[in-house]
């Protein structure tokens, strides 16, 4: 029944109007979420090098993926019985670093110019603009298809964003149940970080 209801609630997630519609845009939201949770899945069964060779490409995909590279190496540093990093481990994130040395030569900077670009002061927001965001997201992700209009109910999209946010993290820890190492807070250790910047950064979320 587990793997039932996890494929109902990706496929779900993967034919949500928002994924759909930024994918038809040619946007990059859906690779990203399959090599985050490729990755983190990875990292939990013990598989580091696909761990992190996926983490490398997320990286690639959106800059929030370096948060999630340093993730998965921390965790298999932190346990005990994979402390070393054999040289294929290192080649698993050679995508990352060929591209680093890539844009260096080119460009000047390994960091992308669009990040740049949108890390000055172009959009002023509100305070915590970016954190409500996310959670109106997640509100709307859920509530969405039954409710018209989500302006008119912000606070509610909000309450509700967070309970879907925390229901996926308490999912997430029972499905890592078997195994209670550093592993399995992979995901929620993400989400964790990538709020916070959001909530430090306060940038213009599309």
């Amino acid at each position: 029944f587990g793997m039932v209801a996890s494929a109902a609630a990706s496929a779900g997630v993967a034919l949500s109007e928002g994924i759909l519609r930024a994918s038809l845009g040619g946007m990059e939201s859906s690779l990203f979420v399959m090599l985050l949770f490729g990755a983190a899945w990875a990292s939990h069964a013990g598989r580091d090098a696909t761990a992190m060779t996926l983490a490398s490409l997320a990286a690639l995909t959106r800059p929030e993926g370096m948060l999630l590279l340093i993730i998965v190496v921390a965790v298999r540093w932190i346990d005990p019985a994979t402390r070393r990093f054999p040289p294929r481990l290192l080649a698993a994130v050679s995508p990352l670093v060929l591209y680093g040395v890539g844009a260096m030569l080119y460009y000047g900077t390994p960091i992308p110019h669009p990040v740049i670009a949108k890390a000055q002061p172009l959009y002023e927001m509100p305070a915590m603009w970016a954190l409500t965001e996310l959670l109106r997201h997640a509100g709307t992700w859920t509530l969405g298809g039954v409710m018209a209009s989500e302006r008119s109910n912000v606070a509610l999209f909000w309450v509700v964003g967070s309970l879907a946010t925390l229901f996926g993290l308490a999912c997430w820890s029972r499905a890592t149940a078997t195994k209670r190492t550093a592993r399995a807070l992979v995901l929620p250790a993400w989400l964790a970080l990538v709020t916070v910047a959001y909530a430090a950064g306060n940038p213009l979320l599309l």
